[in-house]
C-alpha cells in the first residue's frame, strides 16, 4: 500500500525502473531512486537560458552571444575592411632612487 502510494509521487520512468528492479518495500524503493536520480542527471549543471533571452555583447542585439555574433565574425573576416590598429604602449618611465650610494 504505502508502496504504490510513493510510486504515484514519482516520473513514469523512474516508477518503470522502480517495476523492473522488483521492489517490494518502500525503503527498498526510496534508496533505488536516490540512486536513479543521481545516475540520470544531467552533469553539465542547470540548462542554460533560452536563446532569445541572451543578448550579444558585441552588437547587443538580442537572440545570440558573442561567440555566434554574425557582425563580428563579418567584421574579423572580411578582407576589404581595414584592420584597426591596437594601441600599444609607447614608454615606460620610472622613479627610481639608488638608495645604496646616498648611504655614508
Amino acid at each position: 500500500m504505502l508502496l504504490e502510494y510513493f510510486k504515484s509521487a514519482l516520473p513514469e520512468k523512474m516508477v518503470i525502473f522502480l517495476t523492473e528492479q522488483k521492489v517490494t518495500s518502500p525503503s527498498k524503493a526510496a534508496v533505488l531512486a536516490d540512486e536513479f536520480v543521481l545516475t540520470h542527471t544531467n552533469a553539465k549543471g542547470p540548462p542554460s537560458p533560452p536563446q532569445g533571452d541572451r543578448e550579444c555583447f558585441y552588437c547587443h542585439k538580442k537572440g545570440h552571444i558573442i561567440v555566434d555574433c554574425f557582425s563580428l565574425k563579418h567584421k574579423q573576416f572580411s578582407p576589404n575592411l581595414p584592420q584597426s590598429k591596437g594601441m600599444g604602449l609607447k614608454s615606460v618611465t620610472t622613479r627610481y632612487q639608488d638608495v645604496t650610494k646616498s648611504r655614508p
